[in-house]
């Protein structure tokens, strides 16, 4: 009888003590009767960025110690995470969201350390918490290449907003990029860039031309976004347009798009392999005239201090394409032949190409304590297939070979400079240097 009484005080007790219904839901809590057997419920997510720390659960985003954002703010730091509070997945998927959250923030650049962990179980093992640990980042970005040079920042107004400009002889202009624009999914960028002499615009006048790009899209998830890309390229000069075959007010292209990034992490504790692309397709104000454009390029590590990069581009148009809007496979930074052929060689109408490279990291230093420096020679090898239209309107068919060194000089976070150097030749012997501001696909 005594047992019964005490078992029942208990019961009483604990139903007094534990929350109802309606007071876990106003508190952000989710219901494990919500979560499948065998599931792991990720129940808040808990961030700490310098000395601000905030709890992300259910209910939103809630600042606990701090008075004040930190420069990359809280909601900032969640885009980066495929999944939300509530989300119900098995415990080794909530380890690779977790592992794929992490390679994100330390790619964006806006942090020095970033790191997302489960926090150890303590009461339920099916509810589990998220804990992220950030280092507020250096937000410039300073760059170079052939006679022009480039100053950014990023994290414009402590979110994902990024803007770059670029001064020089050939190069001069500005880019505007978003993937949460106010907090939301939406992704909007704006370019404008004057190309003169000697940029890698191929372009049958003299004239400087000008490039504008407007792309409007939705973020679907932290690695792709989609949408609607406009662009237009006019020359300055009076007879420009006419000499590069574009219309008299210049030419202008509008068509879907779609960018992609994936890190596929073979285990937690090594380099991730990565994979990217883009396509679009343009639909253009001179009748008939059209492009389909698409590349993607993967990063795999190897043993020790190598790595090998393949690309795979390729794209296609119609005859009525402008001159001066055909394909440049001669010096388009990280998709072009890299020997000696001359530029009208790699100007094509339609074109695959297929790149490789054994990279090798031969030194990691620092210049000064916050600035890493790596240099990394590499060997690769391009080849492509082109087809132009001649004068009489008809397609020519031709293919290209590279075979080559080169060296990459890396400066990342905090300061994101790169300069490559590579000298390639062709099956006929015919080399050429290369100089660009990249650090390669």
């Amino acid at each position: 009888m005594k047992r019964f009484v005490c078992i029942v005080l208990a019961g009483a007790f604990v139903s007094l003590t534990a929350p109802c219904a309606e007071e876990a839901e106003a508190a952000g809590e989710v219901s494990l009767d919500e979560v499948p057997s065998g599931d792991t419920l990720l129940a808040r997510v808990r961030i700490i960025s310098g000395e601000s720390v905030a709890v992300w659960d259910a209910s939103g985003i809630t600042v606990i110690d701090g008075n004040a954002e930190p420069e990359t703010s809280f909601a900032a730091i969640t885009s980066f995470f495929a999944i939300e509070p509530g989300s119900a997945l098995t415990a080794g998927e909530l380890e690779k969201e977790c592992r794929l959250a992490e390679l994100r923030m330390g790619a964006s650049g806006l942090f020095y350390e970033a790191t997302c962990a489960l926090a150890p179980v303590r009461k339920n093992p099916e509810e589990r918490t998220v804990i992220i640990t950030v280092s507020p980042g250096f937000l410039w970005r300073f760059n170079g290449g052939d006679l022009w040079a480039m100053v950014g920042k990023a994290g414009l107004g402590g979110g994902r907003g990024s803007i770059v400009a670029w001064f020089g002889w050939n190069r001069n202009g500005i880019r505007w990029f978003n993937p949460r624009v106010l907090g939301t999914r939406a992704a909007i960028g704006v370019e404008s860039v004057l190309m003169g002499p000697g940029d890698s615009a191929v372009r049958p006048t003299d004239e400087p031309l000008v490039r504008s790009a407007l792309t409007a899209g939705y973020s679907f998830s932290p690695d792709a976004h989609s949408g609607l890309e406009l662009m237009s390229m006019t020359t300055l000069g009076s007879d420009g347009n006419e000499e590069a075959g574009f219309p008299s007010i210049g030419l202008f292209s509008a068509g879907p798009y779609l960018s992609w990034k994936r890190f596929l992490p073979v285990l937690h504790d090594d380099p991730a392999a990565l994979t990217s692309g883009h396509a679009v397709i343009r639909a253009m104000n001179v009748e008939g005239a059209w492009q389909a454009e698409a590349w993607s390029a993967t990063r795999i590590p190897l043993a020790g201090r190598f790595a090998c990069s393949f690309k795979v581009a390729a794209g296609a148009g119609s005859n009525e394409v402008p001159i001066g809007a055909l394909f440049d496979l001669y010096d388009y930074d990280d998709r072009c032949v890299r020997s000696g052929y001359e530029e009208d060689q790699l100007t094509a109408s339609s074109f695959a190409l297929a790149s490789t490279e054994l990279r090798f990291t031969a030194l990691s230093a620092r210049i000064i304590p916050i600035v890493p420096m790596d240099v990394v020679p590499f060997l690769f090898c391009d080849a492509a297939a082109l087809s132009a239209p001649n004068e009489l309107g008809s397609n020519v068919l031709r293919d290209a070979y590279a075979f080559g060194i080169g060296t990459r000089v890396l400066f990342d976070n905090p300061v994101f400079a790169y300069f490559s150097f590579s000298y390639g030749i062709n099956t006929a012997g015919d080399g050429r240097f290369m100089f660009c501001g990249t650090a390669g696909y």
